[in-house]
This record gives structure tokens, sequence and C-alpha cells, in this order.
């Protein structure tokens, strides 16, 4: 991905999905050491629960983003996601993944997820 790429995807994601700077995405895209206290802020809600964050979209934007992300093992799924997010929820309260909320999002084909996909191509 080129800079000018990763740079379109990280505004378009910015508006909706996460807060953060550039350099924390970056690193992400690079998979590459970031600072905990630099790490992305997941916001992106539920839509059947307004207060609570949407892992689904987390996890469908990094199998879209890192190539294999799905063919690794849950642990590896849930550290990656933990090293580089926070999930907050609408209250500010952070949440984690869980290896349920991976087995619902490898069954999960809601058309809300396929935003996700629409938004990386769009923008690359």
């Amino acid at each position: 991905m080129t800079e000018v790429q990763a740079s379109k995807i990280f505004k378009a994601f910015s508006e909706k999905y996460w807060n953060g700077d550039f350099q924390a995405f970056q690193s992400l895209t690079q998979l590459t050491p970031v600072a905990p206290i630099k790490r992305l802020v997941w916001k992106d809600s539920s839509p059947k629960l307004p207060k609570q964050v949407n892992r689904q979209t987390l996890l469908e934007f990094l199998s879209q983003l890192l190539t294999g992300f799905e063919n690794l093992e849950n642990q590896q799924m849930i550290e990656l996601a933990n090293y580089y997010f926070v999930l907050k929820n609408s209250d500010g309260i952070e949440k984690t993944i869980s290896t349920k909320n991976i087995s619902d999002w490898k069954k999960n084909d809601a058309s809300y997820l396929d935003n996700i996909s629409d938004l990386i191509k769009k923008n690359l």
C-alpha cells in the first residue's frame, strides 16, 4: 500500500470507525511496533446494540486490510487487534475481543460488513 492509499483509507475510516493518528495506522499497515498509548480507538457501534462497540467491523477491517488475517489462530487475531486498537463503547468503557466474537464474525454475512470492504476498495 502506498502512503497516498494509506492516507485515503485512514481519512475514510476516521470519519466513523476510529480515532487516532496516521502514524499508528501506518504502524498497523506495516505491522511495526506502536506505543500502547498511540493505539487507534475503534469506536464503531453495533447496529443492534448502539451502546456497544462493533467488534465485527473491526475484525472485517483487519481481514480486508491484512492478507491472511482470517487464517490466523483466534488468539493471534485477538492479540493483533488488541495490539493496534483500543475498543471503547459510547460511554468510553474499554472492551475486548473474544473467541466468540471471532466465531460470530466468521459466520456473519450482514451488509454492514460489506461497507468495510467497499470503503477500502474505494480508497485504494
